[in-house]
């Protein structure tokens, strides 16, 4: 008997760096020398060809669903196809890994999600495990708020305040007991489950890290023997320049601009360095215990029910909260981001126009238009 384990997310909580690690081909091989498999459905659907979401490899398991009930249907054969594939691994002994974010809340969109997949993999004569890293919920909103004001197609508006006033993040599942406890039943029952926290201080490995952590729940170590990947997933930008972000949300030319996203990263990563606009907490103490007191006893049943912990502790890390507000940066502060993004803009047009200039130099001086196409194109000229 093989097992399938589902890594279901939760968002922010190291997925991405999980899927880049796990799909890159070198330790795609060292990882089928240990018998686990973790299968790309490449130009199966109609994805886009970016790596980080290829390598998001159980989105076959919700695609279709962000948009409707009925649109999600309509890819039935498309995950039957696949589901035949991950069966064939599977009777072939090898362990299959599956992994996408999105499934911890789009799954709530699908009647009897999870049920399904147990019952189509045991019919199989195999196992189910669903994996899943829990945030500290305080943690996790002021992260999610930053990821949604910082990416195009989001281009949210809401101060970190107003967004948490107006409770537009309750879709996501942030009662952690309740939504173990419906995966379980829908599973064949806790130990169908493994959960971790997201937290440095509770990985496994040495040196402890997401990935040695992740390996430990798939049943392996990691060692030298796998490829580090040479970028980093998902890299955030600091409050400040959130800020800004915040505000160009609102200018419509500016919401798709990819470059702007870039270059406030770039700025996140100088402001770090150089140790400015450091700010640890969004919350101030009261809005940040009214915030936590939602989830406290839910995260302290999720402690002693699925990680066998009598003491109810869940998170080793102690939440951080400001007496008061945090200051509001002034508008020299922000004219100073922007001045660095209209840097990095006029840096980018510069190296824009040397590569142009370098390929007109590339050609001979004297030819014309159409000789330049023939030359291009060949016999069409």
């Amino acid at each position: 008997m093989s097992t399938l384990y589902l890594h279901v997310g939760t968002p922010k909580t190291g997925t991405s760096a999980i899927q880049a690690f796990m799909a890159i081909p070198e330790n795609q091989a060292v990882l089928e020398s240990h018998g686990i498999s973790y299968p790309l459905f490449k130009n199966k659907y109609n994805m886009t060809n970016d790596d980080a979401v290829q390598q998001r490899n159980a989105h076959f398991l919700i695609y279709g669903a962000y948009l409707s009930q009925n649109k999600y249907h309509e890819f039935g054969s498309l995950r039957d196809n696949i589901y035949s594939e991950i069966k064939a691994l599977l009777d072939a002994g090898k362990n299959v890994v599956l992994s996408d974010e999105s499934l911890w809340h789009v799954s709530l969109k699908i009647d009897d999600f999870y049920k399904n997949i147990y019952e189509r993999i045991t019919s199989y004569g195999h196992e189910l495990k669903i994996i899943v890293y829990l945030r500290r919920q305080d943690d996790f909103i002021q992260s999610y708020w930053r990821y949604k004001v910082m990416i195009p197609r989001r281009h949210l508006q809401l101060s970190f305040n107003q967004y948490i006033k107006s409770k537009k993040y309750q879709y996501f599942p942030l009662d952690y007991h309740a939504q173990l406890t419906h995966i379980a039943e829908s599973t064949g029952g806790k130990d169908s489950i493994i959960a971790r926290a997201y937290e440095r201080r509770q990985y496994a490995g040495d040196p402890p890290s997401i990935i040695a952590d992740f390996f430990e729940c798939i049943g392996l170590k990691l060692t030298d023997e796998y490829t580090e990947p040479d970028i980093r997933r998902n890299p955030g930008i600091d409050y400040i320049c959130c800020e800004v972000k915040r505000r160009m949300n609102s200018i419509e030319n500016l919401q798709s601009d990819k470059n702007l996203q870039r270059y406030l990263i770039e700025i996140t990563g100088e402001n770090e360095k150089q140790g400015l606009y450091k700010v640890d907490t969004l919350f101030t103490k009261a809005s940040g215990k009214e915030f936590m007191s939602a989830y406290n006893e839910s995260n302290a049943m999720t402690a002693r029910d699925f990680f066998g912990r009598s003491d109810g502790i869940l998170f080793y890390d102690k939440p951080v909260f400001e007496e008061k507000e945090i200051t509001k940066f002034s508008h020299n502060d922000y004219m100073n981001i922007c001045f660095r993004i209209m840097e990095k803009m006029k840096a980018e047009n510069e190296r824009q126009k040397e590569m142009i200039n370098d390929q007109k130099s590339r050609l001979p001086g004297n030819s014309s238009k159409k000789g330049i196409l023939k030359r291009v194109f060949g016999k069409l000229f």
